[in-house]
């Protein structure tokens, strides 16, 4: 009993699949033909890529140079004896030129191309794409008219594949 239901089961599937590769390959949706190829389409695709831009920031400092001694003063420590001590004044020494380096990431938009497979219908001359849209094509090596309007950044290019 177990056998049968299980083979049924496989049955059903496999059937399933064969009416769902059908409908892949099916009949047209606008005139009902079966006379549907397979057309490659090339379609603009934008990507995001980071792009890493060096830099160097300029600046200057002043490093300190040798003190003077500009006289002595008297200091008493903890055990009460007196003792002069010497006063140092700090000087400005040389000026040196800095070179910070800095690291600027910005986003720029990339244009490429991938192949779509659409679906075209040799009597009537529509289809559809992955995207959605319908297009018409003529077979006869004219060139594609979309039937809904297509902004300037997305233009069909197409070629036979089979």
């Amino acid at each position: 009993m177990r056998f049968i239901f299980s083979l049924a089961t496989l049955l059903l599937a496999a059937l399933l699949a064969h009416s769902a590769m059908a409908q892949d390959s099916g009949c047209c949706p606008h005139c009902g033909c079966n006379n549907v190829t397979k057309v490659c389409r090339l379609v603009p695709v934008v990507t995001k890529v980071p792009k890493v831009e060096y830099s160097c920031q300029c600046g200057d400092i002043c490093v300190p140079g040798h003190s003077k001694c500009v006289g002595t003063e008297c200091v008493t420590d903890c055990d009460g004896h007196t003792y002069h001590q010497k006063v140092y004044e700090p000087c400005c020494g040389k000026i040196f030129e800095t070179v910070k380096p800095q690291k600027t990431t910005t986003t720029v938009e990339k244009v490429g191309y991938k192949c779509v497979v659409e679906y075209v219908c040799g009597k009537c001359g529509c289809g559809t794409g992955g995207d959605g849209r319908a297009y018409s094509y003529s077979p006869a090596g004219g060139s594609p008219q979309p039937s809904q309007p297509v902004g300037p950044e997305v233009s069909p290019h197409w070629h036979r594949s089979n």
